[in-house]
């Protein structure tokens, strides 16, 4: 029967082709709890493959190659679409130190280049290498992990350590503000000695701190570019311990947006079914007073034009004024005053790449030139 090999590596390791840890431990907890789990993969070979044909999932890494799972391919993958969906029988938690098939093992089956170490995922196993992993691997309890090994970046991060990472970010970004001199590097090594983990590791996880606030709408600190592979359960704590540091109420957005990103970098999904009658919810959310003189003053000063792009406001209201938001140049969330030297007017394209744009940084210092009256707080 024809074999395929589909592939995974930490998002820590790989940021672009990654897949996090967390995510990998929920699908397999999915399958421990429920007996069923199905996931669309990454999946190369489009031509004569059928539905329940087997498949391997290589681990890929610092950790070494190992087999953590097996399964069957449970759709015909389409020549337009990058993924196909794999239903599992059997996949270890990623952090358990137990696997199907040792790096050693898999060795003594094929050394050859683009097999354990293959760039693509969903590529076939050759008719002299497929039959192995079959015999080898299926219907085997789970044996120790004997390949390379694996150093503490690989392991879960605890509260403490994500929470003294969240600490640094924002002892950084008031550093920043200052006009401080900032050494990140000594930072990260700081953090390396207490926990354990390489530099690299705090580095990353910085990032991941700047997409959660990118996806707030929030300013993150220049270097740290956002960084989207993070799984839903980290971001979510991420976003709790950033509330509890600034004494704020948790509004939980950050989950629900990481879980739809995720999801549309896979491409393609089936169509959801939806909801006819969405459950209402009630949430607590922490809102700041807002002068409304302020807002006023700025949306006269503005003339009806952005002051962003100088463009003309992109429509007329219903009460026949143009419509232009008032943005707080350093936001309220980030301690950021409400006057008018930190407010200005910006159009609806402005306003929101101000909020989520990856440029917003040099957009900032855009408007500290083009508007005078703002004072860089």
């Amino acid at each position: 029967m024809p074999s395929y090999l589909i592939s995974w590596k930490p998002a820590t390791e790989n940021e672009e082709r990654g897949w996090p840890v967390e995510d990998l431990i929920a699908l397999s907890e999915r399958l421990r709890q429920t007996g069923a789990a199905q996931e669309r993969w990454r999946f190369r070979r489009r031509d004569g493959v059928k539905v329940g044909e087997r498949v391997f999932v290589v681990r890929q890494g610092r950790a070494g190659h190992a087999i953590i799972g097996y399964g069957k391919v449970a759709e015909i993958p389409k020549r337009n679409d990058g993924y196909t969906a794999v239903s599992f029988d059997i996949l270890l938690n990623p952090t358990s130190k137990s696997v199907l098939a040792t790096e050693d093992e898999l060795h003594a089956i094929t050394t050859k280049r683009g097999v354990w170490n293959t760039m693509a995922s969903g590529i076939a196993l050759s008719s002299d290498v497929a039959s192995r992993p079959e015999s080898l691997v299926v219907n085997r309890e789970p044996i120790p992990d004997v390949g390379k090994p694996t150093e503490p970046t690989g392991a879960r991060w605890n509260f403490d350590e994500l929470r003294a990472a969240v600490e640094s970010y924002l002892e950084m970004q008031q550093a920043v503000r200052a006009g401080k001199e900032l050494n990140k590097k000594a930072i990260y090594r700081d953090l390396s000695h207490r926990f354990g983990r390489t530099e690299k590791a705090y580095e990353y996880r910085m990032q991941n701190i700047s997409y959660v606030l990118s996806l707030q709408g929030r300013t993150w600190l220049p270097g740290l570019v956002p960084a989207r592979n993070v799984g839903t359960s980290v971001a979510g704590d991420i976003e709790m311990i950033l509330a509890e540091l600034e004494g704020r109420t948790v509004n939980r957005v950050v989950v629900d947006e990481v879980q739809v990103q995720n999801n549309v970098a896979k491409g393609r999904l089936p169509k959801p079914p939806g909801a006819r009658k969405p459950r209402a919810t009630t949430t607590q959310t922490t809102q700041y007073d807002r002068d409304l003189d302020v807002r006023a003053w700025v949306l006269i000063a503005a003339k009806g034009k952005c002051e962003c792009c100088n463009e003309k406001a992109p429509f007329t209201t219903a009460v026949g004024t143009p419509y232009l938001e008032v943005h707080h140049v350093r936001k309220l969330a980030d301690r950021g005053s409400d006057t008018v030297e930190n407010a200005v007017a910006l159009c609806p394209n402005c306003y929101r790449q101000l909020h989520y744009g990856r440029d917003a940084n040099s957009l900032v210092e855009r408007l500290y030139l083009r508007v005078t009256r703002l004072i860089r707080e």
